[in-house]
């Protein structure tokens, strides 16, 4: 491993600082120090790797700074005992060209070397570093915290450049113990091949849920006491009003999976006792990418929230999710007062799909309402596999109302896989083009 580091730190270039961050003023003495920019490039490395087995909260928080990039996330997560949480949301505002993410890799391993979980949720959301190198390394630090997370962007790495591709593929070998024959030197006939293998064993590894040998044990709520309350405080960012820290949230505790459950659960009570209709909401966005029943329980928990919105959006995870529990969920909520969750609820049911759903479906009175009606003919399409309603779903597409025309295309890619070529504001013509383009598909 360390070869492979020092041949991506060499490669990724060498500056005067770490990217344009500036001294933070807030920083203890340590963290500055990781990411001081008035020391060279290998100063700076060096004093990241000198405490690589250093597991006290201040050596990790100080890693975990030197990590952090404008392009993984929009804020920095600063300790702040007042808080109820430990921390606060500090904005990131530090941008502009990615000159220097050699410390980041060094602090990718670094992290991997303390094995604390107080770095999960931050490597989580490094797998959107700009730079495809850090995303390699941060997925195999995440497999040693017991997560799989970052397999898919190893995978979609290797059809990068050179030095992403080999780093990619060496850290796919050393995770599996297996030897697909990619060579990075290769033409793409050959590394394609070598590309496939990896996607069927990845494929099989999911399927029957095997453990990798250098897989740690995935993240239990009560394992680490910090690691709890900074992914606590994530949860408690889903109810934040800057739409991008929201988001990215979203995206650490989706990837995080079963494990953030507990903490999810307990987001939901909190968030109830604070009236926060928007960390509820969020907390049931979350819950459509994490398969697991106890998702399902909390999601149908949701559906009794007295907030439409929450209910609203509980409804549309559970139609992503689907299972007899959600049908039964689902079929329920047809009766909400509410006809914005009515609406979410038949449509969800469309995509779910199977006899029951489609019993459900049948049975819904939309006819008071034009959008309603709509979302009956479209879930009833979707839940026959195309096999009903199809003259009406695709005359939606010539329709004036263009929301008709989106929901009626939404379906339809969906079902079909393919786009047609659609586009709401195009003219008649070609939309209808669209509209004989999916008629074939449906035929075929």
């Amino acid at each position: 491993m360390l070869a492979l580091v020092v041949a991506a730190l060499a490669a990724c270039g060498d500056g005067a600082g770490p990217g344009d961050a500036l001294p933070d003023p807030e920083a203890d003495p340590l963290t500055r120090s990781l990411i001081d920019p008035g020391v060279s490039s290998d100063v700076r490395i060096e004093r990241i790797l000198a405490i690589a087995e250093d597991r006290s909260p201040g050596a990790v928080h100080a890693l975990l700074r030197a990590l952090r990039d404008r392009s993984q996330a929009a804020f920095l997560l600063a300790p702040d005992e007042d808080q109820d949480l430990g921390y606060r949301a500090v904005e990131f505002k530090k941008t502009g060209d990615d000159a220097y993410p050699m410390e980041r890799v060094a602090a990718v391993v670094a992290l991997e070397k303390t094995g604390s979980y107080v770095a999960l949720p931050d490597l989580l959301l490094a797998l959107d570093d700009r730079n495809e190198v850090v995303q390699n390394h941060v997925a195999r630090a995440l497999v040693r915290l017991g997560s799989k997370a970052g397999i898919p962007v190893l995978l979609a790495n290797l059809e990068k450049r050179i030095l992403q591709n080999e780093t990619a593929n060496q850290i796919l070998e050393d995770i599996s113990g297996e030897d697909m024959g990619f060579n990075p030197d290769a033409g793409w006939a050959l590394k394609n091949v070598a590309i496939q293998k990896w996607e069927a064993w990845w494929e099989g590894v999911r399927a029957a849920g095997t453990k990798l040998p250098i897989e740690g044990r995935p993240y239990q709520q009560g394992m680490d006491l910090v690691a709890d309350r900074r992914i606590a405080f994530i949860v408690d960012m889903l109810g934040q009003m800057q739409f991008l820290y929201h988001e990215q949230a979203r995206a650490t505790l989706a990837r995080m999976g079963a494990p953030a459950l507990p903490l999810l659960r307990a987001g939901v009570e909190s968030a109830r006792r604070s009236g926060n209709a928007t960390t509820r909401a969020g907390i049931a966005h979350v819950l459509a990418h994490i398969d697991h029943a106890n998702s399902r329980e909390l999601l149908v928990d949701l559906l009794k929230d007295q907030h439409p919105t929450v209910r609203s959006r509980a409804t549309e995870s559970l139609g992503q999710l689907g299972g007899a529990a959600a049908i039964q969920a689902l079929s329920g909520a047809l009766d909400d007062v509410d006809p914005a969750v009515r609406l979410a609820a038949v449509s969800s049911l469309g995509r779910v799909g199977g006899d029951d759903a489609i019993v459900s479906i049948r049975g819904f009175d939309g006819s008071a309402d034009a959008a309603l009606a709509s979302a009956k003919i479209l879930a009833l399409f979707e839940a026959t596999g195309g096999k009903e309603q199809v003259d009406a779903v695709l005359a939606m597409l010539l329709a004036v109302d263009i929301p008709a025309r989106n929901a009626a295309h939404t379906v339809l890619a969906r079902l079909t896989g393919d786009d047609a070529g659609y586009d709401a504001m195009a003219t008649e013509k070609d939309r209808d083009s669209a509209v004989r383009r999916y008629r074939a598909l449906l035929e075929g």
